[in-house]
Formats: structure tokens, C-alpha cells, sequence
């Protein structure tokens, strides 16, 4: 069984493309490293933010190669390698541990909808046995249409060397039972802003989410949950809910994010078709909140000093 340990903020990271299209792999390698000096605990690559559907397996390979050599140790990275059918999401894997990936990132099989225990628990074993790597789960029912249940979690622990799942189900309920019943064994991170702080107080191993990591070197003080004052705990879950549904909310997923890394100074470029960038008024109510809530003046100031 492989073994890994992951923990504290963890970027989902996006994969820059130009105008055309191309990717930008030294941009992607300078997002890496910004995320890097704010501390981060590791990286899922390929993800939803890095717009893993629209990206060939040779570029899969491309994308891994550079994003090992840019954390060169100092973090793990996960590669997400999932697709609709099984046998491609074999082979995106093998990929990814041909390229040196440190670990993969599987989920469900989405657009079936309605996928068995069976079938769903056959796709991690057959992976596992394909690219033997450390395994994240990503149970995302918003991508995939199908939750993982918690007996068919536990039957996937005893098929794939899991070290990790990604938490996305937005019901605290269920979050709340993964972590009783599986915290000691894997990390748990969060995927919806919104429930980053009680799971953070809850025992999560930290959080894998859209928008907290613009906070930047700020980001790791929602690990000190326990240490906040219920004040603070306020003040930062109205600023997560603002930044998380702002930066989801407008635009097409990972569009809105995309725009506040450009508004930062990074260069996170363009998403790939079919999605599009915001529009000007989408892009003027993402500046607004990033400027509401602190992001904006404070992390140009702080990449100025750096």
C-alpha cells in the first residue's frame, strides 16, 4: 500500500493556455512557484480549475513534467487523470506515472449519472492495479451526477492505495461522517468554501478549494481555525463565501478564477474552448469582491516586495 502525506492548503491549480489556445507551461511553472511561496501543501493538477477535460494525454504528459520540476520535491503533486470510460482514465494514468507524478487524482465516471457500487469501485481498482501510484478520490457529485457513498468509499480503500480524497460534497453531513469515519486513515480535504472552517475544527487535513489560495500567504490562517477568535471565524467565512461564490459563480468554471489570478499579476491566461473568458462587466464584479475583501491591493503589494 502506498503512502503519502498530504496536508494544509492544497491548490487546485489551472492550466494556462494562450489566446490561441497553446499551452504556457513557464506560466504554469510560475503559478506553481507563487502557490509554493504561500506556502501551500501540495498541488492537484489537472483538475477542474486545470481544465483536465480539454486536454490530450501528450499534453497531460507535458503538464506533469513541468509541474514536478517546478516543485522539485518541496510539495506532493497530484495529477487528476480521470475521463468517462475506465480504459482512458488507465491510460491517463499510466501517463501521469510515466511522467514522474508523485500521485493521481480519480473520480467517478461522469456524464453515466448513475453508476453502480460495483462499476464504480471496479474503475479505482482497475487503476490502481494499472498505475500502482498514492491515490486521491475526488468525489465531486456536481462534475459526475453520483456521490460516493461511504460503504463505497470504504470498498475503494480496499481495492487502490488511497492516501486522500477530495471532499466536495457540499452537505456538512456527509463531510462531517467522512471525517469521523475515515479521518484517521487518509486526509480529508474540503472541497466547498463554505465548510472549510467547521471541517477545519472538524479535523479535515486541510482544503482543496477554489478561491481561499488568493488570499495568498494569508491562506494558511484558516488552518488556526481552533486559535481564532468566533469574530475571526465570522470575518473569514463571510469572506470565503464571497470570493468562493464570486469567483465559481461568474462566468464559466475555471473563467472566473482564471480573471482573479490575471487581476493578481499572475499568468493564468485563458480557458481553452469550449469555455470563454468573462465578459467586462463578469470581470468588474470579480475585481470588486477581490477588492471587498481585502485580495487585491494586498497581494499586488505583496508580489511588489517579493
Amino acid at each position: 500500500m502506498a503512502t503519502m502525506t498530504v496536508q494544509g492548503h492544497v491548490p487546485a491549480a489551472v492550466t494556462p493556455f494562450n489566446r490561441s489556445g497553446d499551452l504556457m507551461l513557464d506560466a504554469f511553472a510560475e503559478i506553481l512557484t507563487w502557490h509554493m511561496d504561500c506556502d501551500c501543501g501540495g498541488f492537484l493538477i489537472l483538475g477542474d480549475n486545470g481544465e483536465s477535460w480539454a486536454v490530450s494525454q501528450e499534453e497531460l504528459k507535458q503538464i506533469t513534467q513541468t509541474a514536478m520540476k517546478t516543485a522539485a520535491g518541496r510539495v506532493p503533486v497530484f495529477i487528476g487523470t480521470s475521463a468517462v470510460t475506465t480504459a482512458e482514465t488507465v491510460a491517463r494514468s499510466v501517463a501521469a506515472a510515466e511522467a514522474g507524478a508523485d500521485g493521481i487524482c480519480v473520480q467517478p465516471q461522469s456524464y453515466v449519472l448513475n453508476g453502480t457500487k460495483s462499476e464504480i469501485v471496479s474503475r479505482f481498482e482497475a487503476v490502481a492495479k494499472a498505475a500502482p501510484l498514492p491515490m486521491m478520490i475526488y468525489n465531486t457529485p456536481l462534475r459526475t451526477g453520483m456521490n460516493i457513498d461511504h460503504d463505497t468509499l470504504e470498498a475503494i480503500l480496499g481495492v487502490a492505495p488511497v492516501v486522500a480524497i477530495k471532499e466536495s460534497n457540499d452537505d456538512m453531513k456527509h463531510a462531517s461522517r467522512t471525517l469521523l469515519q475515515f479521518r484517521d486513515r487518509i486526509a480529508v480535504f474540503i472541497g466547498n468554501g463554505e465548510n472549510i472552517l467547521p471541517a477545519i475544527l472538524l479535523g479535515s487535513a486541510g482544503f482543496i478549494s477554489t478561491g481561499p489560495d488568493l488570499f495568498g500567504k494569508e491562506t494558511n490562517r484558516l488552518l488556526e481555525a481552533e486559535s481564532m477568535s468566533v469574530t475571526e471565524r465570522l470575518q473569514w467565512q463571510e469572506r470565503l463565501i464571497a470570493v468562493f461564490n464570486t469567483v465559481l459563480g461568474t462566468g464559466t468554471r475555471p473563467s472566473g478564477y482564471k480573471a482573479a489570478l490575471n487581476m493578481l499579476g499572475l499568468p493564468a491566461g485563458y480557458p481553452r474552448e469550449p469555455v470563454e473568458p468573462l465578459t467586462p462587466d463578469d470581470e468588474a464584479k470579480v475585481r470588486r469582491v477581490l477588492v471587498e475583501c481585502g485580495i487585491l491591493g494586498r497581494q499586488a503589494a505583496d508580489r511588489a516586495a517579493s
